[in-house]
């Protein structure tokens, strides 16, 4: 991959980074980033903030990746590490890559800490712990960074617009500026993504960024924002913070404390979205409501209209963090309404593990039918993979069972 003609232009107060990206085999395409003008770094044209998304498609097509423009020579001298971290997080899909590329001190710019928020859990808690912790060192935010350009592509122009508004609107009652980095990074190259939430910082090239931290530290998944690799794309102009290090729980008590998080968070991860609101039914919602449930919030939480139905559960067929659904299971109470909840949780948590594990049996299936020696395997594994397939659907008719009970219930 080459990545060159790296240009900075400036049109209608947005000043826009744009380079060439060049993959191996394929037509050349131009990705940009743009940012206000008032806030955009002061000097030529910078290609680091190109480097990370570079990088991640090389290291996973084993390409040489050759940057003609100046790169942080603070990223480039850890360049070798950066690489073993990403290896190590995803050992079956990235290898190391050969990188050529001048180093060269990106141009400063605004001297303000920005933190990317996207009104999510962990978003909210950032912000919220980082402006009470204002006074312990670390500067707290000084603006709200969103990304216009890192949303589903199924959501409208109006849709987009409205999260804007609402980041602005949560911007002022915080007296927090607002900071919009667009972006075609995801649009620009199927699979040229990598850590774009880094690059959109770099793009920004502001002094300080906070990155909100995800999972639960106990079940760190393999991501490309994460807490050992992050704050290694930071240049001599940019510090990249990942905060926080809290569990889900700990980071909903702080929004069930504060009326304007629960005016304004917003979890739904729906790729269809018909309305402003959160669903209220898909898996991240049912999480974030139960959570609120537990710490006697989620009726002063405006952002769901529809009320908290365990019947609900029993709809899920995949779960995202089985650690904080766990949590949740210990964190409820001994009422019927409760009880409905985590027998909803429980079935949850086998399901998923079923389907994770019939997953693992078909794969080695497929394998050991690819090679003779392995036939007697072949004949356990198909074995395993029936004895699955019925407990899945004994699962299935439990479900359905305790459907047709909270329909009688009702």
């Amino acid at each position: 991959m080459i990545v060159d003609d790296v240009r900075r232009t400036v049109a209608d107060g947005r000043s826009e980074l744009s380079a060439r990206i060049s993959p191996e085999g394929m037509e050349p395409v131009r990705v940009w980033f743009t940012c206000p003008e008032e806030l955009a770094p002061q000097g030529g044209a910078d290609a680091t903030p190109f480097l990370p998304s570079a990088l991640h498609w090389c290291m996973r097509r084993d390409e040489e990746l050759v940057i003609d423009g100046p790169v942080s020579p603070q990223v480039l001298d850890g360049l070798d590490d950066t690489m073993d971290v990403m290896y190590s997080l995803f050992p079956g899909r990235l290898r190391p890559a050969r990188v050529t590329a001048h180093p060269g001190a990106p141009p400063p710019g605004a001297d303000i800490t920005a933190c990317c928020f996207s009104r999510g859990v962990d978003s909210w808690h950032t912000v919220l712990t980082s402006l009470a912790a204002k006074a312990d060192g670390d500067p707290p935010p000084t603006h709200l960074l969103y990304s216009p350009g890192h949303l589903s592509r199924y959501f409208t122009d109006g849709q987009v617009r409205h999260k804007a508004d609402a980041v602005r609107e949560v911007g002022d009652a915080l007296g927090l500026g607002f900071v919009e980095v667009d972006t075609n990074i995801k649009q620009a190259l199927e699979g040229f993504k990598g850590p774009i939430l880094v690059a959109t910082t770099l793009a920004l090239g502001c002094r300080r960024v906070m990155i909100p931290s995800g999972v639960m530290q106990a079940v760190l998944r393999a991501k490309m924002t994460h807490p050992t690799l992050d704050h290694r794309f930071s240049t001599e102009s940019t510090r990249i913070v990942h905060y926080g290090q809290a569990g889900r729980m700990a980071k909903m008590a702080v929004i069930a404390e504060s009326e304007l998080a629960l005016r304004w968070i917003d979890v739904c991860k729906d790729d269809y979205p018909q309305s402003e609101i959160n669903c209220g039914k898909c898996e991240k919602c049912l999480r974030t409501m139960i959570g609120l449930h537990v710490l006697d919030a989620l009726d002063r939480c405006a952002a769901f209209e529809r009320p908290l139905d365990p019947a609900l559960l029993l709809t899920l067929r995949r779960i995202g963090e089985p650690h904080s659904w766990v949590e949740l299971l210990h964190a409820l109470g001994d009422g019927e309404f409760d009880r409905r909840l985590a027998a909803g949780i429980r079935l949850c948590l086998m399901h998923d593990q079923a389907e994770r594990m019939k997953d693992l049996v078909r794969g080695l299936d497929e394998d050991t039918r690819a090679v003779r020696t392995y036939r007697r395997a072949s004949r356990a594994v198909s074995r395993s993979m029936r004895g699955f397939d019925s407990a899945a659907r004994r699962v299935e008719e439990l479900q359905e069972r305790l459907l047709i009970a909270h329909a009688d219930h009702r």
